[in-house]
């Protein structure tokens, strides 16, 4: 009994001042990327003399990384009872050690056993009394605070800090009745004003008992909490950091690595949050500025009406890449691509980065030109008797078409979706009628159409799934009529059109949220001339370029972009 009551006075110094926190994992909880306020150094002592006939000694210190030890020594009107407990070394954020308690009681019955690990009341106490007995008492208690920002290993990236403190003090802190032995009283505890508080190399909180800092990662800094103008205080002091984080479709992707498809929409948000993951807007973040990587669009639409067609392409801008959210289309493919989102807070900047996996699937597109000799050639079309001079023949075959195109796509196990062919035209067509009037037709940066409801721009449009490969073919023969029906009589016609021709992809999904992008691209032209002789025979003019013989695309992410069908032609003298 003796042992245990002498125990208990001992733990007084350390459990009676836990009127604040009091934590067991290495005085204070680690967040677990090793985060957190800790207690670096303490250092208490109480000693009390009740006149002479008894004497009560308690020493404590502890220090981070170099362990501590505790004493009591204890002589009265019951004997000498000297006790000791000694914790071995142990560094935050590592739990806290058993101690090893030594005791003799009236140096007859030594005890040695295992003891709790050291436990931490937050208080700062410098106090004394003595009445005229003799009877005096002495408490002092002093705390080094320091504040761990963790993160990963090697990582220099800032976060905001929002350190909470309170500080209570008491309003007399003398003993009501120092004759009475042991001492034990209890304090009437009023709160201390914030600005009567400060924290480390910070100074005092705001109204609000909170300091805000933004603080880089794997530092450390002093926290200790002093009550300006007091000596009795306790204090609880908590630390966190509020992380900004990157968002896609309310799904947090910070630091992560994410797959999707060329195509697809990215709708992110950039926000800050605290540890439980609830928006915070205090303080305010004041610019936002995003690092987009790779080929990406903020949008691409094709507009095709019964009469016209155009594209309405816009590209990432400024105040696109300043605002808290971005949306946009990537345009090609690529691995571990960097996207950031860096803010400004109280006048530093603060960053969160997400890694995309893009995937593109892979396409080919080659040709068959007409092995028709001449390439360009006057075709009599026997149905009606119209005749045009045309590149190829009208047997859309391979060899026999102007030219024939066969297209291939293998998706990624994300890519179903949807391929075709679209070509756009710079032509350029002239002619002179019986009657001598010259005439010219053109259209430049037009899409080639198919005649329908609604109009055809994109050909051959083919389904594909996941992780599949599927191909198609089609064929062109362009021209211009030489005679046609009714139509004014024309004496000589020269055409010159140059295509460009563009395998597209585009993935499932809902058209609000997907777009056609290329995996081709493919250049090719034909040119030639006719004259109707005095018999009203038609032959060809020499002199022209031949068509490239079966030109291949190129891989590219260009976007086609036109402004027009080709088809009426804007027809004017030719002057």
């Amino acid at each position: 009994m003796k042992i245990k009551l002498l125990l208990f006075t001992l733990a007084m110094l350390l459990v009676k001042i836990a009127m604040a926190q009091t934590n067991q994992s290495q005085n204070a909880a680690a967040m677990a990327d090793n985060s957190g306020v800790y207690v670096t150094s303490a250092l208490g002592q109480e000693s009390q003399n009740y006149n002479g006939n008894m004497h009560d000694d308690s020493f404590f210190t502890w220090q981070d990384g170099a362990g501590g030890m505790a004493t009591n020594n204890f002589w009265g009107y019951y004997g000498t009872w000297p006790e000791s407990i000694v914790w071995p070394p142990s560094s935050w954020p590592q739990p806290l050690p058993a101690g090893s308690l030594w005791a003799n009681l009236d140096n007859d019955d030594v005890i040695t056993e295992s003891w709790f690990p050291p436990s931490f009341g937050y208080a700062n106490i410098a106090v004394s009394a003595t009445n005229i007995t003799g009877t005096s008492f002495t408490e002092h208690i002093l705390q080094a605070m320091t504040l761990a920002t963790g993160g990963s290993v090697g990582s220099t990236n800032s976060r905001l800090w929002v350190i909470s403190v309170s500080a209570t003090t008491a309003a007399n802190p003398y003993p009501p009745d120092i004759d009475h032995t042991p001492w034990n009283p209890v304090y009437p505890l009023v709160p201390v004003l914030y600005d009567q508080i400060a924290v480390g190399i910070w100074g005092t909180p705001g109204t609000d008992g909170k300091i805000y800092k933004v603080l880089q990662d794997n530092q450390k800094y002093d926290a200790s909490i002093r009550v300006i103008g007091n000596n009795f205080n306790t204090y609880q002091v908590l630390a966190a950091p509020d992380t900004l984080h990157i968002l896609q479709g309310g799904s947090d992707v910070t630091g992560s690595n994410v797959t999707a498809i060329v195509g697809q929409l990215m709708n992110l948000t950039c926000q800050l949050q605290d540890t439980n993951g609830n928006v915070v807007t205090t303080p305010a973040i004041t610019n936002f500025a995003w690092t987009v990587p790779g080929q990406a669009v903020k949008s691409y639409q094709q507009i095709i009406g019964l009469t016209n067609s155009s594209i309405i392409m816009e590209n990432l801008n400024a105040l696109d890449l300043a605002s808290n959210s971005i949306a946009f289309y990537w345009i090609n493919g690529g691995t571990n691509l960097e996207l950031d989102c860096t803010v400004t807070i109280l006048g530093q900047q603060v960053n969160a980065k997400t890694f995309f996996t893009i995937n593109r699937p892979v396409g080919t597109l080659t040709t068959v030109t007409t092995t028709n000799v001449p390439a360009v050639n006057i075709i009599t079309n026997s149905d009606d008797g119209s005749i045009f001079l045309q590149f190829g023949d009208n047997s859309e075959t391979s060899g026999g078409a102007g030219i024939y195109f066969t297209f291939s796509v293998t998706t990624p196990t994300n890519g179903a979706g949807q391929f075709g062919y679209l070509q756009t035209v710079d032509s350029i067509h002239r002619w002179i009628l019986d009657d001598s009037t010259a005439m010219k037709g053109t259209a430049t940066n037009a899409v080639d159409v198919i005649p329908a409801y609604p109009p055809i721009i994109i050909r051959g449009q083919t389904s594909i799934g996941n992780s599949a490969s599927a191909t198609n073919s089609f064929s062109d023969s362009p021209g211009d009529f030489l005679v046609y029906g009714a139509l004014p009589a024309r004496k000589w016609v020269n055409i010159n059109d140059s295509f460009h021709g563009y395998l597209l992809y585009r993935p499932n999904g809902d058209t609000n949220h997907t777009i056609w992008i290329t995996l081709c691209k493919l250049e090719w032209s034909y040119s030639g001339s006719a004259t109707k002789g005095t018999n009203g025979l038609w032959s060809l003019d020499s002199g022209y370029t031949l068509p490239p013989v079966n030109p291949s695309g190129v891989d590219t992410d260009e976007l086609p972009t036109w402004n027009r069908y080709v088809f009426p032609l804007t027809v004017g003298p030719d002057n």
